[in-house]
């Protein structure tokens, strides 16, 4: 089936539509060293083709970017969407969460370098974010007020609000992860970071499901298994993929993909119907692998002396 889309136009479209252009253009926002070529690569296959599908907002979308960009840690290309962001209703308290979310799976020095940039662009006397999306940070020099919460519990209950109630326990889900560090993982990552305040937890998941993805782990397994329970659609959850994946690299891109296909055909998957894509990817695949088999060749004539 042929697809007559203008990817290029749907491309400066989408640039108007996230609030990076005010009318579709070819003229690069990025940087004077990116070449024309390239540039219209990117607006025709990114921008076109991976930010203009359906299934995913752009909102959603934007999350995910951040969240990828976060790990790579690259000032080039993130400079835009940390200015630009809130143009799609991102505040400034959902970005410093969204890279806080990402930083704890991609590393500190990841987390601290994306902080600086974004307080960098933030603090530019011709900065577009408006008042009205900003928040009140602590001064410096300002402690923190005593906290008497049980983020052990916290991060039991975070397990629950995931979905994860089957693999909910005080050991270890595996045999390699000793007790010490199981414990630590509940009480921090678990109590600690997910339940904080400025972004739900499907935002939360959508951030953890891209950082995992760029960071090309088997961790990913449960969350492949269970983020149905925030509200993640089998069709949103692939275009996490596609979207994270354009940003992480094709090896990558492929693995989750793997991945999630094996969680979903998983005998004991608990993906509920009404969350599943009709009909699947794998059906429409098999059906076109069988529609293009090859005719079988001709016998060679024998050979006569």
């Amino acid at each position: 089936m042929s697809d007559k889309t203008d990817w290029y136009a749907k491309g400066q479209q989408v640039l108007v539509d996230i609030g990076w252009n005010k009318e579709p253009t070819n003229i690069n926002q990025n940087s004077g060293h990116i070449d024309q070529a390239f540039w219209n690569h990117t607006i025709e296959n990114l921008w076109g083709r991976i930010w203009g599908r359906p299934g995913l907002s752009l909102r959603d979308r934007q999350v995910v970017v951040l969240a990828v960009q976060t790990c790579i840690a690259s000032e080039t290309g993130i400079q835009n969407h940390l200015k630009n962001c809130h143009k799609l209703g991102i505040t400034e308290e959902q970005v410093r969460e969204i890279i806080l979310q990402a930083g704890y799976y991609a590393g500190w020095p990841k987390f601290a370098a994306t902080t600086t940039l974004f307080n960098r662009f933030l603090g530019e006397a011709n900065s577009s974010w408006p008042e009205s999306m900003r928040m009140k940070l602590p001064d410096r020099g300002d402690t923190l007020p005593p906290d008497d919460t049980d983020y052990f519990q916290a991060g039991l209950q975070t397990l629950i609000d995931l979905g994860w109630r089957d693999e909910l326990t005080d050991e270890p889900m595996s045999e390699e992860s000793d007790q010490a560090f199981w414990d630590h993982t509940i009480e921090n990552l678990w109590g600690r970071v997910y339940t904080r305040p400025g972004l739900d937890i499907r935002d939360r998941q959508m951030v953890v499901l891209s950082a995992l993805i760029y960071c090309d782990t088997e961790g990913i397994a449960n969350h492949f298994k269970y983020c149905h329970a925030v509200g993640l659609t089998e069709e949103e959850v692939r275009e996490i993929i596609i979207q994270a994946g354009y940003y992480s690299g094709w090896p990558k891109f492929a693995l989750a993909t793997r991945r999630f296909n094996r969680a979903l055909r998983d005998p004991d998957s608990n993906w509920p119907e009404n969350m599943r894509m009709k009909p699947s990817p794998a059906d429409r695949s098999n059906g076109q692998r069988a529609a293009a088999k090859p005719k079988p060749k001709a016998k060679a004539k024998a050979k006569t002396s």
